[in-house]
């Protein structure tokens, strides 16, 4: 394997662990009930998706003034 592939594994791997543990330590030691936070779970990949759209809407946009401008210019 390639030396940054295995950097990026790793670092993926210790993003995911140091998630798991903001998650224990929200549920364990501050007392948040683990239905809160699967509830601001689903808030945040609402939001997640929403942004996602705005941007693909943004994008598609874009692309479709240039398609308009560019049949403009043939003309």
């Amino acid at each position: 394997m390639k030396i940054a592939f295995k950097r990026s594994r790793r670092t993926i791997i210790l993003g995911v662990a140091a998630c798991g543990v903001l998650i224990w330590a929200a549920i364990d030691q501050f007392d948040i009930p683990p239905e809160e936070m699967a509830r601001l779970f689903g808030y945040t990949v609402a939001g997640v998706l929403l942004v996602i759209v705005i941007a693909a809407l943004g994008v598609g946009l874009i692309v479709g003034i240039r398609y308009l401008l560019a049949q403009f210019r043939r003309e």
